[in-house]
């Protein structure tokens, strides 16, 4: 077994959780994790922007609402006759 990063006291990392400042742009945390991926040598690595995945959930959720109203509104008025 490798000794550094992957194995510490005989016990395997399963995660890496990085804090950021708070007003971060995506671009900043873009570039960390192309960063980090480009040092990082394993191709069973998976890096996720916690942040960024939150805000494309909320922007989808806003055109899911939409269509919701949108089929709601349409059953309603056929519904009415």
């Amino acid at each position: 077994m490798k000794e550094g990063i992957e194995n510490s006291n005989g016990l395997s990392k399963d995660g890496l959780h990085i804090k950021m400042v708070p007003n971060a742009s995506r671009t900043d945390r873009n570039k960390l994790t192309n960063s980090l991926l480009a040092i990082i040598d394993d191709s069973n690595l998976m890096m996720i922007d916690g942040k960024s995945f939150e805000e494309d959930i909320a922007k989808n959720m806003k055109l899911l609402d939409f269509f919701n109203y949108v089929t709601a509104a349409i059953c309603f008025i056929l519904g009415a006759f």
